[in-house]
């Protein structure tokens, strides 16, 4: 049976802009400079937009109804894994949407805590150690994530990435 998934452009470039703005922050930008501190904003307001987005337009796979992970739906996924099927359900898997779910509240609380850091009271708490131990959780959960999606692509043989940036993915499932 064909599954069909189509990840719209507003999707996309936020996922691909939080990606690489995430990264940038990480490995490039001076903690506590301006640049930093507003790619922190711009990724938190991503992040804003990506729920509204998926709680009002967004339709299919886009929309957060869609992707809610479910016990049920883990075990399914746990067996097309098992024995090699594509699923025949389109959209995130639940250990993808547990991700997701996680990434954007890692993704909240970093930019809430940078904030917190630069007042007073979260100077006098150490509230920066909380920050740079969110960001390094994020930076893992971020490895797991782009690692599970390459393992999944080369053990169900699809290519996830290339259907995050098109915005398309088709496969059929091998019953």
């Amino acid at each position: 049976m064909p599954a069909t998934a189509k990840w719209d452009i507003v999707v996309r470039v936020i996922h691909w802009s939080v990606a690489a703005l995430f990264l940038t922050n990480y490995f490039y930008t001076e903690p506590g400079y301006d640049a930093h501190i507003n790619i922190g904003w711009i990724i938190l307001s991503l992040v804003g937009l990506r729920l509204l987005w998926g709680l009002t337009f967004a339709k299919g796979p886009n929309h957060l109804k869609d992707f809610l992970p479910r016990r049920r739906t883990a075990g399914e996924h746990l067996q097309h894994i098992k024995h090699r099927q594509q699923p025949n359900t389109v959209g995130h898997n639940p250990f993808g949407a547990i991700a997701i779910y996680l990434m954007w509240l890692g993704l909240a609380s970093a930019a809430f805590t940078g904030w917190l850091q630069d007042t007073d009271w979260g100077f006098d708490n150490g509230v920066d150690i909380w920050h740079r131990r969110i960001v390094q959780w994020l930076f893992y959960l971020v490895i797991v994530h782009v690692s599970a999606v390459v393992l999944t692509s080369l053990w169900l043989r699809v290519n996830l990435i290339r259907a995050m940036v098109l915005g398309r993915f088709k496969g059929t499932s091998k019953n």
